[in-house]
């Protein structure tokens, strides 16, 4: 039953919707229940049926008006702009802070709330005491889950490893792991920034090897690549620390009861032709 529904959702609405099925047993009665439809904000609304557009109301469905259509696909557009503008903010600033001698690959993440509002995240932001207390909370929190789910969390540092540095920023925190170097040294390359209206940004910027095949990073990776002796782009290191991503959002938005969707834009530079780990070019990985 779930997996019709899905497929329903998928191969009857335009843009297909994301739809989540729950059963729920009656207790006593075997094979009996219900079935509940969770239908998360859909970051694509508004969606079609049958050549109709539907939308929601205090009092079910209902049937949305030419207006009201465009209306809905012009925000849809101007989200996603927001989206490209915040990615190219990150960009720019992956680029102020990775100035390094060895042109080494940058992982940037940024992450938009499709509704948010200005103080989103300020109990987190808004001074030093609140961001001690998102990493001793919400870091250490997603940390713990991240151990408990996954064995070979060594082979890969997660995302949040020794984010020790707090610092307010205008309309926001940033929390950070290099030392002095500013990142340019083994293990100091991670960088976390938070805005108190929603906005979701984080870097590595070290996940490649050099040119020469070398590697400032220490470990299982930098091992295998100095064997190897060629280029490579670490990712495993990329996909894991954008799956740790994943669930700090997922916490922080259940932490201030936001039910909303998220774009999400994940962008890899300086790749210069280098090949994955398994040897395939970057771009077919």
């Amino acid at each position: 039953i779930e997996l019709t529904v899905v497929q329903v959702a998928r191969s009857r609405i335009r843009p297909a919707l994301d739809v989540v099925p729950h059963v729920l047993g009656r207790p006593g009665e075997g094979g009996r229940g219900f079935l509940v439809i969770e239908i998360p904000e859909s970051a694509t609304a508004p969606h079609m049926v049958k050549g109709t557009y539907y939308g929601r109301s205090e009092v079910g469905r209902v049937v949305l008006t030419d207006a009201e259509v465009e209306e809905q696909i012009l925000r849809r557009g101007r989200v996603a702009a927001r989206l490209q503008q915040a990615m190219t903010e990150t960009q720019e600033l992956a680029d102020s802070l990775g100035a390094q001698t060895d042109p080494v690959s940058h992982m940037m993440l940024t992450a938009i709330p499709t509704h948010p509002w200005p103080d989103m995240f300020l109990s987190y932001t808004k001074d030093r005491s609140a961001q001690q207390r998102f990493v001793t909370e919400v870091l250490m929190s997603v940390l713990n889950s991240i151990n408990s789910a996954y064995a070979n969390r060594d082979y890969v540092a997660v995302a949040f490893d020794q984010l020790v540095y707090q610092g307010r920023t205008s309309g926001g925190a940033r929390f950070a792991n290099w030392q002095t170097n500013r990142g340019t040294g083994e293990g100091g390359e991670r960088w976390l920034g938070i805005g108190d209206d929603g906005v979701i940004r984080y870097m590595n910027l070290d996940v490649s090897s050099r040119d020469d095949g070398g590697s400032r990073l220490s470990g299982a990776l930098g091992s295998i690549n100095d064997r190897r002796g060629q280029p490579i782009v670490y990712q495993s290191k990329i996909a894991l620390q954008a799956r740790d991503m994943m669930q700090l959002i997922g916490d922080l938005a259940s932490r201030c009861d936001y039910l909303g969707g998220w774009l999400i834009g994940l962008e890899v530079d300086r790749l210069r032709g280098l090949a994955g780990e398994g040897g395939r070019d970057t771009l077919d990985c």
